[in-house]
């Protein structure tokens, strides 16, 4: 969580030492560097995702999505992923300035779900007793998708 704190302290860098504002810039530029790389965390480490499930339960598949029509400036800040157990489908939101997610946004009896992906592969929809969600894909996550579907339809 030490990139958090960086936009800080290049601040009080430029305050407190005197350092030119190019300076300033740099550090700004590493920082939001830092931040935009290491965002994510909450869905790309295994340990963290099986934290957020009930005890047994383990990932089978987790990509990001987002939701469609999502208004650009919430995406900056805000982010969600898919998680496929062998019991549930969950779709949590998360902070990405935090990377800590925020809510349980939908949760759904794997048993009783299924999934289509359209055939451009972008646009996913879960459904479930009658009450669906979709979900965007990026084209980088077409292959943990693809296999999402094929383990739900199992």
């Amino acid at each position: 969580m030490l990139w958090v704190g960086l936009p800080l302290l290049a601040v009080l860098f430029v305050h407190v030492v005197g350092a030119t504002s190019g300076l300033l810039i740099y550090a700004l530029a590493i920082a939001t560097w830092w931040t935009a790389y290491y965002s994510g965390q909450s869905w790309k480490k295994r340990s963290r995702v099986q934290a957020l499930l009930d005890e047994g339960e383990s990932p089978v598949v987790v990509f990001p999505a987002r939701r469609p029509h999502t208004p650009a400036v919430r995406r900056t800040f805000r982010g969600c992923f898919v998680a496929l157990t062998e019991r549930r489908v969950l779709v949590f939101t998360y902070n990405k300035l935090l990377d800590t997610p925020t809510t349980v946004l939908w949760v759904a009896d794997r048993s009783k779900s299924s999934a289509e992906l359209r055939a451009d592969g972008r646009l996913l929809t879960v459904t479930s007793q009658g009450a669906g969600t979709a979900f965007v894909v990026a084209e980088r996550r077409r292959k943990a998708t693809t296999h999402f579907v094929s383990e739900l339809g199992t």
